[in-house]
């Protein structure tokens, strides 16, 4: 993409969709890393980092129930012919991967299904973070 047209050149490297599904396949899967761990590097961490712990990153009550279900029993290769992404290539073209995210939930709303969106455009809402000091925290 982009070869004719700089405009169409994609930004950065795709890999984003890939990210749990590596780190369940080469972390957790592997024992380097525990199922804690790797709830809090998705979820807890971002929140927190972000400013937006008061909201997001946990399941209770008064949090937006943004939840990800995960089937880390799948077992599949990742492909640029299987990407969500819109891209023709992927850094991880070939490799094995464990795990796939099977339902996403906004605010308790089912938003995907089976990998594919089912949501509505626009659902999404803008939370403004607060400062995050990685020296004082």
């Amino acid at each position: 993409m982009g070869i004719d047209n700089f405009a169409d050149i994609p930004n950065g490297t795709p890999s984003l969709e890939n990210r749990m599904d590596i780190l369940w396949t080469y972390g957790v899967d592997t024992g380097k890393i525990s199922r804690t761990k790797f709830v809090e590097l998705f979820s807890t961490n971002p929140a927190k980092i972000n400013g937006l712990d008061y909201r997001k990153g946990h399941i209770g009550i008064g949090y937006d129930a943004d939840i990800v279900i995960f089937n880390p029993d799948k077992v599949g290769v990742i492909t640029a012919e299987g990407s969500l992404q819109g891209v023709d290539y992927s850094p991880y073209e070939g490799m094995k991967k464990i795990g796939t995210v099977e339902q996403v939930y906004l605010r308790g709303k089912l938003m995907v299904e089976d990998g594919k969106f089912i949501g509505k455009k626009g659902q999404g809402k803008f939370i403004k973070g607060k400062p995050f000091g990685l020296c004082y925290r």
